[in-house]
This record gives structure tokens, sequence and C-alpha cells, in this order.
């Protein structure tokens, strides 16, 4: 299923389920309809937890984070044709930069939803976030943009381009929702 929809999941709570985080990707997956995966894993679930690691692209992964590795690679390769040969036909898996690249490409396309583990509270996976987010995010330059009523696309360095925040609901389930309004 594709969506123009750029979509990642943050789990948070790890500490208070006994819940894998691969297990809960899996039942994403099925609620959402496109593949959920893990991009990085926290060491234990439930009060143990005490840290949140980057699953990487690199060789070298072991256990659990070896399985989120591949599935990973697997994922990504599916949005480039030559990356796929390359992977299926000649075992030759992308480099670390290229494979953040074709992740942003498979975010973007709506055919991959990354979940990022975080303990915020205790401060674990909020710098994997960041990086995460500044390495294998799409750039709201790269698309998908807003659309005029003339279906005219809007790109966010367009001259006269401006958000509104036209309302903020406190929701005590949700927390805030902002609503806006690109003119």
């Amino acid at each position: 299923t594709r969506t123009d929809k750029v979509r990642f999941i943050v789990l948070t709570h790890l500490d208070q389920t006994e819940t894998g985080v691969l297990q809960l990707c899996e039942e994403y997956t099925e609620a959402l309809g496109v593949r959920c995966l893990p991009v990085n894993l926290p060491d234990t679930v439930g009060s143990s937890l005490s840290s949140v690691s980057h699953v990487t692209f690199a060789e070298g992964a072991e256990g659990e984070f070896a399985n989120a590795r591949d599935a990973l690679i697997e994922a990504v390769v599916e949005i480039d044709d030559e990356a796929m040969t390359r992977f299926l036909e000649e075992d030759i898996t992308p480099s670390e930069k290229e494979a953040q690249e074709l992740m942003r490409r498979s975010v973007s396309a709506g055919v991959l939803v990354p979940v990022v583990c975080v303990q915020p509270l205790a401060g674990q996976g909020i710098n994997e976030l960041f990086e995460f987010a500044k390495h294998e995010l799409p750039s709201p330059a790269d698309g998908p943009f807003f659309h005029t009523v003339e279906s005219d696309e809007v790109r966010p360095s367009a001259e006269g381009t401006t958000l509104f925040v036209v309302k903020t609901v406190v929701d005590e389930f949700v927390g805030k929702l902002a609503v806006l309004r690109v003119v």
C-alpha cells in the first residue's frame, strides 16, 4: 500500500510493557497495511530497560539487531530496481549512505513506516531519534507537497507560502494537537 503521507511511529513507555518491539511492529504492519520496521531497539523491554541503540546497516549486528537490520535492508532495496538486483542476485548490501537514501525514498513513497524506540523521561533514544530524523527521514523540500485548489503544487520555498496555526487543542490522551493552514 502506497500513500503520499510521510509517517513514522515513536514507541514510548517500553519500560511499562513486556511486549517485544518486533512483535509490536508486526501488529502495526497488520493494522496499517504498510511494512513497519524498527530503526532502533532497546536492550530489553520492561522495568530493566537501560539503553536504546540504532540498528545500523553495517555488518556485524547480532541477534535481534541482525534480524532488524536484515528486514530493513530487504525493505529499503525494494524502492530501487538496481539496489534490489544487486542485493538479490549479487548478494551486495547497500552502503550505510546508500541505505539511508533508500530509507528516505521508501518513507517518502509511503511503503515503509519506521518505528523509533524512545524512553523520554530517562533520555534514552532521544539522540537516536534526532539522528534518524536528520539522516533518514525525507526533507520537507523533497515532498509530498501541498496543492492549491487549482491542483498546483506548492513547494515550501514558494514565494508567499505561509503557515498559520489555526487552532491548538490539548487532549488528555493524545497531547497537544495543532491545526495548521498553509496559505
